[in-house]
C-alpha cells in the first residue's frame, strides 16, 4: 500500500478557510475527475475489472436472480436502469415506516423508467468515477508560496475500489449529494470538470432518488 502525504479536510476546517483555498481545493478534486473520465470507456457498468457491486450498496441493493450477493457487471444501459429501478423498489419497500409509499416515492417510482430512458445517448456512456465522495476519501496537498503561505492544493482520491463505470449523467449527482448545501464554493469549482453536465438528472438524482427514495440525507 503506497503513503500519500497530506491530510483530509473536514466540515470546520474547509469552513475555516477563505473563498479562494475553498474553490481551489474543489478545482484539485475536479482534477481528479478529469483524470478518470480520460480513461477509455470498457463498454459496461459496474465496478473496474469487469465486476458487480455487492448487494447492499448505495443505488445497489437487494435481490439478484444470478447472484444473491453481486450486482452486476451490466453490458447495457437498459440493464443497469432496470438494476436502478429494481433497487429504488427494494430499498423504498423497506424503508418504509408508514402505512403506505409516499407520495413523492410514487411520483419518482412510477416515472423512473421512462425518466432514464429519455436520457441522451451521449450521457449513457459509462464513464469511471469514484462512488463514495466524501473528505475521508480525499487527501490534500497544500502547494505554498516562496513565502510559505499556501496558495493551491493538489488531491488525490483514495479507496479506489469504490471506482465504477457509471453513465455520464450521474457524475453530477454523486458530487451533489456530497457537496451540495454545505460546500458551494467547492462544489461548484469541482462541478466544472464534469461539463459538459445533464443538470436536471444531476439534481433528480440528488434531490428526489437518493433522499426521498434511498433516503440518503
Amino acid at each position: 500500500m503506497e503513503y500519500i502525504e497530506g491530510f483530509h479536510l473536514d466540515d470546520d476546517l474547509y469552513k475555516s478557510l477563505d473563498i479562494s483555498l475553498q474553490e481551489k481545493a474543489g478545482k484539485a478534486l475536479g482534477t481528479q475527475f478529469q483524470a478518470l473520465r480520460a480513461v477509455p470507456s470498457e463498454g459496461y457498468y459496474g465496478r473496474v475489472n469487469n465486476q458487480g457491486w455487492p448487494a447492499a450498496e448505495i443505488l445497489a441493493e437487494g435481490p439478484s436472480e444470478e447472484n444473491p450477493d453481486i450486482l452486476g457487471p451490466y453490458s447495457s444501459y437498459e440493464q443497469f436502469i432496470n438494476m436502478l429501478y429494481n433497487s429504488a423498489l427494494f430499498k423504498a419497500a423497506t424503508l418504509r415506516v408508514q402505512s403506505d409509499y409516499g407520495k413523492e416515492q410514487l411520483l419518482i417510482l412510477r416515472n423512473f423508467i421512462y425518466s432514464l430512458s429519455c436520457v441522451p445517448e451521449s450521457e449513457r456512456v459509462p464513464v469511471l468515477f469514484h462512488r463514495d465522495i466524501h473528505w475521508q476519501n480525499i487527501i490534500f496537498t497544500e502547494v505554498r508560496s516562496p513565502s510559505g503561505e499556501v496558495c493551491d492544493y493538489k488531491a488525490t482520491l483514495i479507496d479506489l475500489e469504490r471506482l465504477s463505470w457509471l453513465p455520464k449523467w450521474m457524475q453530477l449527482g454523486m458530487l451533489d449529494l456530497f457537496t451540495k448545501f454545505a460546500f458551494r464554493n467547492f462544489y461548484l469549482e469541482a462541478a466544472k470538470a464534469l461539463e459538459p453536465l445533464n443538470v436536471p438528472m444531476g439534481k433528480w438524482l440528488c434531490d428526489h432518488l437518493m433522499r426521498e427514495v434511498f433516503v440518503v440525507l
